[in-house]
């Protein structure tokens, strides 16, 4: 009997290795059950994302979608290659063919990517290295401004018109101005100037014709004062400090406050700058954490300088929040430190909850206070001794509390954060000398993230998870979200001025909104996209209806007065 009788009698000859079974493709049983979970799992993943945004409201908002969302994609990618190479019905050469390139493709997508930008939603924007990088685009836009602004001999007298720091003098977003246009389609405003600006999420602090704000270049923060007529940069003054965090990205959070001759600032690693506001060059300079034995905020030091006389009010922040110290403005020494602060390195703790809003000054009862929403709670301090008159509770497990409270007429507080908290009522009292702080609603119908909300005509208006809502503020029911409908005022989580009776809102795209508020329904009035690159947490500045407005890549002056 030949060989080629005896392999074909017996059937015991080897395939070639090119077209050789694979081990598990070649059972069928195991083939069958492969493909059907595979179905399964690919049917099960579209209905869970038809249900998760469809009909799921989690108390998270949007991210909780998002997370689950690139998850289950990955997840599904990662099944995907694996039932390829595994059971796909074909033998190993086709099989690789596709497989293998497929594979490197994925691979080198993946190297490629120079860093994720999230949005407020966990929503992914993705840079990759092949793009120019941000800082060699400003770089060489710094490097073909030729003329220099006009020199300004003497410092600007602060006007109500003006936005000297963090939303405005009294830090409530409430814009004293001209009337605004009111159809921007129609009458498209005038952009005055546009160009590159460095990383960060600080808002211009406004006076006369000077901008200042921080932002980041390269490894340094820069504290730079602009030109408003024409965007071209007067000052700036820069040092080494480079705080890098994924979900929120790379730069400074605070805004500058100026006042009289001087611009206070408070990068992300906690340097405090006193700058001469005609030229840029140095006062005085302290660290708040290394100064006061603190780790960093988990996403940067946040809070602005609030400025009181001779007292600059700042904020360390303390293992549970009460640090507020108080500085000399014209030398940085102590003046005094809230009881939250550790007394020395020794004691130093591993967490630091100073919170992410900035301090404000009120009136209660007649009493002058300083009110602070820090990571554990909202404070009321003396603003002289730093005396802690009262404080309520109020902390979310990201210890995150970034909006402004709102403080009405008969003492009461409105305050509000994301991270599943939600919102409060409070009543303030004064009896026999006594102060106190007590909840008159709480509820979850308005969670501001990074937005603080506005008290117009006796309502509260702020961006629930991203959506626009209008609030009772007796009550705390929500009378709409969305509109009527539900599905309008989509603003992500924005920022919102007051101005002549109107509502105007920076959405986290970058697009101006102009809103009238009104209990019964949502208004839009007109909406112009302003900003086109990245996501927008910056607070506009709005000064004679003209917006100065930036996000981490790029600044722009609109005149948004009405011309009729």
């Amino acid at each position: 009997m030949s060989a080629q009788e005896s392999v074909t009698e017996s059937g015991s000859s080897e395939a070639p290795s090119s077209i050789r079974p694979r081990p598990f493709a070649s059972r069928p049983g195991w083939r069958r059950g492969a493909h059907i979970a595979f179905i399964l799992i690919l049917l099960a993943a579209a209905i869970s994302q038809v249900v998760i945004w469809g009909f799921w409201d989690p108390a998270f908002g949007d991210s909780l979608k998002y997370l689950i969302t690139y998850s289950m994609g990955l997840l599904i990618v990662v099944l995907s290659v694996l039932w390829w190479f595994l059971f796909a019905p074909l033998e190993w050469v086709p099989v690789l063919a596709v497989g293998v390139p497929v594979v490197m493709v994925l691979l080198g997508l993946a190297g490629s990517v120079r860093r994720v930008d999230w949005s407020g939603d966990m929503r992914a924007r993705v840079e990759f290295r092949w793009q120019p990088r941000k800082v060699d685009i400003l770089q060489a836009h710094r490097q073909q401004q030729s003329v220099s602004p006009e020199a300004v001999e003497a410092p600007p007298v602060i006007q109500p018109e003006d936005m000297p720091g963090y939303r405005g003098a009294a830090r409530d977003g409430v814009v004293v101005g001209p009337a605004l246009s009111q159809d921007w389609n129609a009458h498209p405003p005038r952009e005055l100037w546009r160009q590159p600006v460095g990383g960060g999420y600080s808002q211009f602090a406004v006076v006369d014709t000077l901008l200042v704000t921080i932002e980041q270049r390269g490894s340094n923060e820069a504290i730079a004062c602009y030109d408003a007529t024409t965007g071209a940069e007067r000052w700036v003054h820069e040092y080494p400090a480079d705080f890098q965090e994924a979900m929120g990205g790379p730069g400074p959070r605070s805004t500058p406050t100026i006042d009289g001759d001087a611009v206070f600032s408070v990068g992300a690693l906690g340097d405090v700058y006193c700058l001469d506001l005609l030229k840029g060059t140095p006062r005085w300079h302290l660290n708040l954490l290394q100064e006061y034995h603190l780790p960093n905020n988990q996403w940067a030091m946040s809070s602005s300088p609030l400025v009181l006389g001779s007292k600059v009010i700042l904020n360390p922040g303390g293992e549970h929040g009460g640090g507020l110290i108080a500085v000399h403005r014209d030398t940085g020494a102590e003046i005094w430190e809230g009881e939250g602060l550790p007394q020395d390195a020794a004691s130093k703790p591993k967490e630091n909850r100073p919170g992410y809003s900035s301090p404000v000054l009120v009136t209660i009862h007649g009493q002058e206070q300083l009110l602070h929403f820090d990571g554990a709670g909202l404070r009321s301090y003396d603003a002289d001794t730093g005396e802690q008159f009262w404080f309520f509770p109020f902390e979310n497990d990201a210890a995150v509390n970034v909006a402004q409270p709102i403080l009405f007429e008969d003492g009461r507080i409105f305050i509000s954060a994301s991270y599943n908290k939600g919102s409060a009522m409070l009543q303030i009292s004064h009896v026999d000398g006594a102060w106190s702080a007590t909840e008159l609603w709480s509820n979850i119908k308005l969670r501001c993230k990074f937005t603080s909300p506005m008290l117009h005509d006796g309502y509260l208006y702020g961006l629930d998870e991203g959506i626009m809502v209008c609030l009772d503020p007796a009550t705390g029911d929500r009378i709409w979200k969305g509109g009527r409908t539900g599905l309008r005022g989509r603003y992500g989580h924005g920022q919102i001025l007051d101005t002549n009776g109107q509502l105007l809102i920076l959405a986290e795209t970058g697009e101006l909104v102009l809103v009238d508020p009104a209990p019964d329904e949502l208004r839009e009035v007109t909406s112009l996209p302003v900003l086109h690159e990245g996501k927008t947490w910056n607070p506009p500045a709005l000064v004679r209806g003209i917006a100065y407005i930036r996000n981490a890549n790029e600044m722009v002056a609109v005149d948004l007065r009405a011309t009729e």
